[in-house]
């Protein structure tokens, strides 16, 4: 029942961030959260925080005897290839392997794979992407460390859902004592999935809507609020199984739209991965890169040499 009720209050508060999003898309708040945003991302992401995260991957991945290599094929077979596989009976509440891996992918493909590559391209040039293969190849170790902690020190409830993750493994296996770092980051977390999850997709996509269809973005807000709460409110279950429909296809999309993309510019491949590998002076710096359906603040020289409509054409 307290769990019932606490995904209601979940999916209404979403809903609300959702609508939020869409609704203050037509103003300037979002540019100047960016603005806020990308000072403290510019703190929090600095040269210290980047070299912890490599350096801890590079020290797992050593410690382990580069798992992700050794144990590729069993990833493979146990991610991926589950697909084809017979589905154990389980209680029915909890993920399949096969819905996990479409509910982490639902939350990169977009938003990491192409703002975020756009996003560090646009900032730091072609050997960005370079060290994008670095990180995520150690990376991956990091990742395996993580959920190798979560499964270990996960809790069962008294309805058979398994429930886990950093706040778990802190409280659980550092010790009681470590309890009030374990909230901390599950208050941090749960503010974080609100911005990050809700207001910037949202706006996006109502951006993009009303740029090209001319919808309102207060009516794009209801119409994904609603979306949202109708998978929300069924639950970690629920939300498996809309990500094992949905992100297939969307990732199947995705990688056909990126290999017709090369097809089609393969004589530049060379000359793309000459630029790569080329060593470049450090880039300037250069402000963040804008949705091309955000309005222009007109402060700056990139924007006040935009046209000053609030969306391209059509056409």
């Amino acid at each position: 029942m307290k769990k019932t009720r606490f995904l209601r209050i979940l999916a209404i508060a979403v809903a609300l961030m959702v609508v939020c999003g869409c609704a203050l898309a037509e103003g300037g708040f979002v540019d100047k959260v960016e603005a806020v945003n990308g000072a403290i991302n510019s703190f929090a992401w600095g040269p210290i925080m980047l070299v912890l995260l490599v350096g801890t991957g590079i020290y797992i991945t050593i410690r382990i005897g580069f798992l992700q290599v050794r144990k590729f094929g069993f990833i493979m077979r146990n991610t991926i290839g589950s697909i084809f596989k017979k589905k154990a009976k389980d209680n029915g509440k909890n993920l399949t392997p096969f819905q996990a891996v479409t509910t982490a992918l639902a939350g990169t493909v977009g938003t990491g794979n192409i703002a975020g590559v756009t996003g560090a391209i646009f900032v730091g040039g072609p050997g960005a992407v370079f060290w994008m293969w670095v990180s995520a190849f150690f990376g991956m170790c990091t990742k395996y460390a993580e959920i190798a902690l979560a499964m270990k020190y996960r809790e069962k409830d008294e309805n058979g859902a398994y429930h886990g993750g950093p706040m778990y493994y802190i409280r659980n296996g550092l010790g009681k004592s470590w309890t009030w770092l374990a909230v901390i980051f599950a208050i941090l977390g749960g503010l974080a999935c609100f911005g990050i999850g809700n207001i910037a997709q949202s706006s996006e996509i109502a951006g993009a809507l009303n740029g090209l269809f001319g919808m309102k973005p207060l009516v794009s807000g209801i119409i994904l609020a609603v979306l949202v709460a109708i998978v929300v409110i069924g639950g970690v279950k629920r939300i498996g199984q809309v990500t094992s429909y949905l992100v297939p296809f969307m990732s199947i999309f995705y990688i056909l739209c990126g290999v017709v993309v090369i097809i089609m510019r393969i004589g530049d491949i060379p000359g793309v991965l000459g630029s790569i590998w080329a060593p470049r002076p450090s880039p300037t710096r250069l402000p963040p890169p804008r949705s091309p359906w955000s309005r222009p603040c007109g402060a700056c020289s990139r924007c006040s040499s935009t046209p000053s409509s609030s969306a391209p054409s059509p056409r």
